[in-house]
């Protein structure tokens, strides 16, 4: 039986698949990069959709979206803060308090990039989806390892339309960065990079944009567009769509909802189960307000856990009853 998550948090390849589908439907190419990370993990989880946000696809209007509000940006830098020396490099863009999506510009011939880093926040779950959009120039997403060490380091190439999603613990194992074009001849020589075992287009890809970097003219722009989005199935204290008293009768809700699951699958044995009055006196009812969100989703957890155990015993004592009443029959 496999253990779905989805929507609280994405901890499985299957519901990694789902979410991908839910936002761009069922025919898109997808491809599972996790074989692409530094080292092998059953609880993280790298998808790879291509031309997923290529037009005429619906995504591909975040690109307009974006190069807009960097205009916005760059007026109001120059306007009303005169920084007419770098207005745009880079920027990120967040929501009021909480990171819902983060928008960033880099000119390849500036040779702009991202050093290494983990999407990780306050304001929600690091088990929630991370979805990166890629628009305009080539890029390359280097993926390190946290604990370190030779040969932890990996990349992959995006194009124009391309999108990855980051799942499970992937925030926790790994960190991930964007080099500036000029590095990328040498990363690329670099054995153990990962420019081996990139696939033909991406290795044509990589290249073109080297020879580009080679030929530059500083006075043209070479401009990569990025927007990721963060999937938040709660909203934390720090979060601008952050409200306490929905988050509070949310997590007693669940709590209601764990214990209900129970009830439904012990079923007609519930009242003969020491196990099942034990979990139950464990659930918190009523004092959900000052429970931990972690402790209480590992609590949940252990409690999902419980039941697939229990139906797998409920299904062997049916089989049992089965063949005692073949075996009985005269």
């Amino acid at each position: 039986m496999v253990k779905h998550s989805w929507p609280q948090g994405v901890t499985s390849w299957e519901d990694t698949v789902k979410f991908a589908q839910l936002l761009f439907g069922r025919d898109v190419n997808i491809e599972n990069y996790s074989r692409r990370l530094p080292f092998q993990s059953d609880e993280s989880f790298l998808l790879f959709a291509k031309g997923a946000c290529k037009e005429p696809r619906p995504f591909s209007c975040l690109r307009n979206l974006i190069v807009a509000q960097f205009e916005e940006i760059k007026e109001y830098e120059i306007s009303r803060r005169n920084n007419d020396m770098n207005p745009t490099k880079s920027r990120q863009m967040l929501s009021k308090a909480g990171k819902h999506a983060l928008w960033n510009k880099n000119d390849h011939n500036q040779d702009h990039g991202i050093s290494a880093h983990a999407d990780l926040s306050s304001t929600y779950w690091h088990g929630d989806p991370i979805t990166s959009f890629s628009f305009g120039h080539g890029g390359i997403l280097q993926v390190l390892s946290q604990k370190g060490g030779p040969g932890t380091a990996k990349m992959l190439y995006q194009e124009d339309g391309d999108v990855l999603i980051m799942a499970g613990k992937f925030q926790e194992e790994f960190t991930h960065a964007v080099p500036s074009r000029k590095t990328w001849a040498n990363l690329c020589a670099m054995a153990g990079s990962g420019f081996v075992a990139m696939e033909d287009w991406e290795k044509k890809g990589v290249e073109r944009e080297i020879a580009l970097h080679e030929s530059r003219d500083a006075q043209q722009q070479n401009l990569r567009f990025n927007c990721t989005l963060r999937w938040h199935h709660a909203h934390w204290q720090g979060c601008c769509e952050y409200e306490p008293a929905k988050e509070d009768a949310a997590l007693l809700q669940k709590s209601e909802k764990t214990v209900q699951i129970l009830w439904d699958c012990l079923g007609s044995i519930a009242s003969q189960s020491d196990m099942f009055w034990q979990l139950l006196r464990s659930v918190p009812l009523v004092d959900a307000r000052d429970m931990h969100r972690e402790a209480l989703l590992s609590m949940e957890r252990a409690c999902l856990s419980c039941r697939n155990e229990l139906e797998r015993a409920l299904e062997a004592v049916e089989d049992m009853d089965v063949q005692l009443s073949r075996h009985m029959k005269p």
